[in-house]
């Protein structure tokens, strides 16, 4: 990974799938004590915030699972053939430059702006 090597440990030109990436964080939020059914009250990014602080790290093939079963809504990811890019797009949040994006775009965003995501402490790394 040489020079390009960033906090996170993600490459900027790696190529990752679903399985290879993992997502955790480790920010607890005022307010949020105890477990809910977060799909029917909160919206797309405090869902994933919530299936993350009950359930602890897993991949982003698995929170994408999680997260299509309880998404607020019904709303489903604008690009059906690829949601875990949706879902990690999610992750990134502001730091993700594109509206739709494929992995490898967002993970180069998530290089270019390392650490833990401002709003959700959420992080990327890789498995």
């Amino acid at each position: 990974m040489g020079d390009e090597a960033t906090a996170n440990g993600l490459d900027p030109e790696g190529h990752y799938s679903a399985e290879d990436l993992m997502v955790s964080t480790e920010v607890a939020l005022p307010g949020r004590e105890g477990p809910g059914h977060a799909g029917e009250r909160l919206p797309a990014r405090e869902v994933l915030y919530e299936i993350l602080r009950e359930q602890g790290e897993m991949s982003l093939a698995e929170l994408t699972r999680q997260y299509l079963a309880v998404s607020p809504g019904g709303v489903r990811p604008p690009y059906d053939e690829r949601p875990e890019a949706w879902v990690l797009r999610l992750l990134a949040g502001r730091r993700a430059g594109r509206s739709l994006a494929t992995i490898e775009d967002v993970v180069r965003d998530l290089v270019a702006d390392p650490g833990p995501d401002p709003d959700y402490g959420f992080e990327v790394r890789p498995g």
